[in-house]
Order: structure tokens, then C-alpha cells, then sequence
């Protein structure tokens, strides 16, 4: 999903214009070879989780070690 694409309202044209640029970065995602595994990585899940700590965070964040 694109940045902010979340906020749209549901009843909004703004929601097929999200899902229109979504589409559109998971065509050049797949164009260039950018695949899950090379996105989540282990840095990129402790990286969310210290910015999930430092504001606040939710109780649906949860860290399993």
C-alpha cells in the first residue's frame, strides 16, 4: 500500500486512487525484482519495533523472542 493510502475513507474516490498507485509500485516492484524477502528483513522488523516502543506503541504490537 502506498504512504497514507490507510486514511482514505472508505466511501471516498480517494480509495481507487490508492489502489491504482499501489498497483502501479507493485508492477515496478516486480519489474525490478524487489521481493518480500529483500524488504522484511531482520533490521526492518527491529527498526518498526524500536519506533513502535519510542511511541508508544500498541498492545497489538508484540515482540516474541
Amino acid at each position: 500500500m502506498v504512504f497514507g493510502g490507510a486514511t482514505a475513507p472508505a466511501v471516498s474516490a480517494d480509495r481507487r486512487l490508492v489502489a491504482e498507485a499501489s498497483g502501479r509500485i507493485a508492477v515496478q516492484m516486480a519489474a525490478n525484482d524487489l521481493t518480500p524477502d529483500k524488504i522484511m528483513t531482520a533490521e526492518a522488523f527491529q527498526n518498526a519495533l524500536t519506533v513502535l516502543l519510542a511511541v508508544g506503541g500498541s498492545t497489538n504490537g508484540q515482540t516474541v523472542s
